[in-house]
């Protein structure tokens, strides 16, 4: 099973639909940005959303699963069948999870490289009660820690894995 998606031209219509409703609920309701030191999102105008929402529906794709579509829904799954979806541009980068997000702990978390282009490398998953140890705990900002589960302990998507749903 290959794990490089590239999203189709109505993919990404609907990345930057949703990608773009995320913004401007989240820039007009003056929610803060836990990635970013817990400052104001503001004006501010980011191709995140709509990346994260491309990785939403990569993954979608992967598992054969519903892409859920929402806006401010946190607390909620990103694709049908429990998972959640973290998306990076950095190669090396880490799955991570708030600490507010613990009762989130029965859904499955990805995390997704995007690479250019509307494409997407899902990397692996795991369980959200195995991502909460100790040794994934950090607070490289200086803001809220957070735990960071690097790319090799995350399970690979394949037959047995994916039964563990």
């Amino acid at each position: 099973m290959s794990n490089i998606i590239t999203l189709t031209k109505e993919e990404r219509f609907e990345a930057r639909k949703w990608g773009n409703a995320r913004r401007d609920t989240n820039v007009n309701g003056q929610l803060i940005d836990l990635s970013h030191s817990g400052k104001p999102m503001k004006g501010c105008w980011r191709k995140n959303d709509v990346i994260g929402a491309g990785a939403e529906i990569a993954v979608a794709r992967l598992l054969g699963e519903e892409f859920t579509g929402t806006v401010n829904s946190f607390h909620d799954v990103d694709v049908a069948g429990g998972w959640q979806v973290r998306c990076t541009d950095y190669s090396t980068g880490r799955l991570i999870i708030r600490p507010h997000k613990k009762d989130n702990l029965e859904h499955k978390y990805v995390l997704v490289v995007y690479e250019h282009n509307a494409v997407f490398n899902i990397k692996g998953w795991i369980l959200g009660s195995d991502a909460i140890q100790d040794k994934f705990l950090f607070n490289p900002n200086g803001g809220t820690p957070a735990y960071f589960v690097p790319q090799h302990e995350l399970a690979d998507f394949n037959l047995t894995n994916l039964n563990k749903k």
